[in-house]
């Protein structure tokens, strides 16, 4: 039951909340999969998987390539990519990891595996407290 404010008056609704197989249904038809990527994320990934081979690749030129504003793949794209494991900005551009090729059904490129390994090493360095090799002493 909620309480809904309609102008001079208070009054309650039933509210339904909606069943998991209404929910899938309405998130297939919105093109969102399993892992809550849609079809804008997907192309993102297949752009650099097909024709970067995993990256690295700037982010104008993705842009470009998806017809999408620059600030359009940094603020709504990229952020959930990242959250998620698939995407990486590096200092010379998007790499894609290997869990993005698996997602796409494609072979990971050896740059993916590079990635992955270069996050854990980076994981394993902010666990054990080790100190950045740029860090001032």
């Amino acid at each position: 039951v909620v309480l809904v404010k309609d102008g001079q008056r208070d009054r309650r609704r039933i509210v339904r909340l909606a069943a998991p197989q209404e929910a899938d249904a309405a998130l297939g038809r919105l093109e969102v999969d399993a892992r809550g990527l849609d079809a804008m994320d997907r192309r993102y990934l297949e752009l650099i998987a097909t024709s970067f081979d995993g990256g690295p690749v700037g982010v104008e030129t993705l842009a470009a390539a998806l017809s999408e504003p620059r600030d359009a793949l940094e603020d709504i794209i990229e952020p959930y990519l990242i959250q998620q494991g698939l995407l990486a900005r590096t200092p010379r551009g998007r790499v894609i990891s290997a869990a993005a090729f698996a997602h796409l059904g494609r072979p990971s490129s050896r740059t993916a595996a590079q990635l992955d390994l270069l996050i854990s090493q980076n994981e394993q360095d902010e666990e054990g407290g080790a100190a950045s090799p740029t860090a001032k002493v």
